[in-house]
């Protein structure tokens, strides 16, 4: 699957750490899982958070930023903004 957020903003998303076996999925905004791709070209993520990582953004698969912003966003453990797994693709221009 892919998604372009082209404008628009993303705002105020949280998810919390309940203690679930895939916590670490939660992002607090977006969630691109394996063999998807997020291509950001525009808009705003803002103020999004989570209790684990990634509190604007986790890739699994592919990101793509080229435009927009993510703003004042926080977790509790890594990648406030974006948490990339090892094998994820996150390429960020402009």
């Amino acid at each position: 699957a892919s998604f372009t957020m082209e404008g628009g903003s993303i705002v105020s998303c949280q998810s919390l750490d309940v203690g679930w076996k895939y916590d670490y999925l939660r992002a607090g905004g977006v969630y691109v899982a394996i063999d998807s791709t997020f291509n950001m070209t525009g808009g705003r993520i803002i103020g999004c958070s989570t209790g684990v990582s990634g509190g604007a953004v986790v890739v699994g698969g592919k990101f793509n930023m080229s435009g927009g912003s993510i703003e004042n966003c926080s977790a509790g453990g890594n990648g406030g903004g974006v948490y990339a797994f090892s094998d994820a693709n996150f390429n960020m221009t402009g």
